[in-house]
């Protein structure tokens, strides 16, 4: 069975992370399968070779173009020597793209739904693992939607409040299941070559809060970021700014924020999300903005407030008890105290940091009985992977 992966790129590193952990679990599945990821930067397809996955060419032959056709058949005959795949070889498409069906973003989703729709009347299995849906309002998307529910063997969301979206486009059937971020199986590396700071206050900037909250502009962002770290010195602690993308606009806010303090606040980057899970669980508190950043502090542990720009950072903080730590851009540095204060005094902060493992063991075995489920629609037997204690970074 060869399956293609859509999602996941080396940009995002919450992103690299579900594309790590994908490739892990169903690299160890029985019978043996092949993987394959259309990344369209060449420069990461060593990377993928690295993982097991091939490079999948979207190649199709021509009648009109003598070229096309003898690439295509080039490519059918010759290409798995070179790790390259076209769409005829696929069997099923596994989808994690995290937060594609959304107003936000806008019809990007409309192409990539007609093509899920080709590869379902080609035969091929379609399993959508755990993502956030919604707001569904604009009609086109609503439609892709409503269509991508039709062709899926499988859909799982990561939350309520995205089920809640996709009932009101249409009636849910049972092939819609709820669990949770499945980066969890993966363990983060501490660095040993990583100077840790005795007592770190951990910042992970996104500069898609001011520009798709619609309300907030980025200096009010970067204000509100400054705030925090002069909150966070209060508190004792020596805060550092966290990069979970290699996006310009993260760099932007980031070089902007340590401008406001002379360039004191030390700018942590590794290309290796597993390091990067690995260092959040060295902080004392986080205050993030980048989904996956505040999964892997709370998933380890590590208390810590978030700035929302999506309904996914708000039932992520409510299914682990802790509602109460979304904050909001605009709040003063009394409010941001306020909100720091029962992260990092006692009794509160050890009761919470027990809430959050205890969900944590929770969400952990929710990951594994989905990839079970997986495994059954597909065919595969992913017992081998899952009852290691934890899926290769």
């Amino acid at each position: 069975m060869l399956i293609a992966l859509e999602g996941g790129n080396f940009c995002n590193k919450g992103d690299e992370l579900m594309l790590r952990c994908v490739a892990s679990v169903l690299g160890k599945a029985r019978p043996a399968v092949k993987l394959a990821s259309r990344d369209l930067n060449p420069a990461n397809h060593e990377k993928l070779a690295a993982m097991g996955v091939y490079y999948r060419r979207l190649w199709r032959p021509s009648i009109f173009r003598l070229q096309g056709t003898l690439g295509f058949w080039m490519l059918q005959r010759y290409g798995r020597l070179f790790g390259i795949v076209t769409d005829r070889d696929i069997d099923a498409v596994v989808d994690f793209g995290g937060f594609r069906f959304t107003d936000q973003w806008g019809e990007r989703c409309v192409a990539y739904v007609r093509e899920l729709e080709e590869a379902k009347r080609a035969g091929k299995r379609v399993v959508l693992l755990p993502q956030a849906f919604g707001p569904c309002e604009h009609q086109a998307v609503r439609d892709a939607v409503r269509r991508v529910l039709a062709v899926a063997d499988l859909v799982f969301v990561r939350d309520e409040s995205s089920l809640a979206y996709l009932g009101n486009v249409c009636s849910l059937g049972s092939n819609i299941a709820i669990a949770p971020d499945f980066t969890n199986l993966v363990h983060g590396a501490v660095p040993s070559d990583f100077e840790f700071p005795q007592r770190m206050g951990c910042i992970v900037p996104n500069y898609l809060v001011a520009e798709k909250s619609g309300s907030v502009t980025e200096d009010q962002y970067v204000a509100f970021l400054v705030a925090c770290v002069r909150q966070l010195k209060k508190f004792g602690l020596e805060p550092v700014i966290l990069l979970h993308t290699t996006s310009e606009g993260d760099r932007r806010v980031a070089e902007k924020v340590e401008e406001s303090h002379h360039g004191a606040i030390p700018v942590i980057t590794d290309s290796d999300p597993v390091r990067l899970k690995g260092i959040i669980a060295q902080c004392v508190v986080l205050i993030g903005s980048r989904y996956h950043a505040l999964v892997h502090a709370l998933s380890q542990g590590v208390p810590s407030l978030a700035t929302a720009w999506s309904h996914k950072y708000r039932t992520l903080f409510q299914e682990f008890g802790c509602p109460e730590c979304v904050v909001c851009v605009t709040d003063s540095d009394e409010r941001i105290a306020e909100r720091l204060a029962p992260l990092m005094e006692e009794p509160s902060r050890t009761n919470l940091i027990e809430v959050l493992k205890r969900t944590s063991e929770q969400r952990l075995r929710k990951t594994k009985a989905m990839w079970h489920t997986v495994g059954r629609t597909l065919g595969l037997d992913l017992s081998g992977a899952l009852s290691e204690s934890a899926c290769d970074g």
